[in-house]
């Protein structure tokens, strides 16, 4: 499968990285970096469905489960939509 991310996805997850590396240790931040890669990979072998968020938009959490990631699968493209700090308000996440 094809994996594709959003323009909103790199600058989120871009804002996150720089948010957490005040906060967090390299080794942390690269744990986030092969969760992202490892969940897609789940997803483009299908070993895992993850929790539907809205009509046909899923959602991992990663990173120590501190960060959501958004995607939708069609056809044989994976499109990652967003990434979310879940301390943040959960109004303030539009697609």
């Amino acid at each position: 499968m094809r994996i594709i991310f959003r323009k909103q996805a790199l600058f989120s997850l871009k804002e996150i990285r720089f948010y957490l590396a005040q906060r967090w240790t390299r080794k942390e931040l690269e744990t986030l970096q092969d969760d992202i890669s490892r969940e897609l990979e789940n997803v483009s072998t299908g070993l895992v469905k993850h929790q539907e968020y809205a009509d046909g938009i899923y959602f991992a959490l990663v990173g120590k489960s501190t960060v959501k990631m958004f995607y939708t699968v069609e056809n044989d493209e994976i499109l990652v939509l967003d990434f979310f700090n879940v301390r943040k308000d959960p109004d303030s996440l539009s697609f």
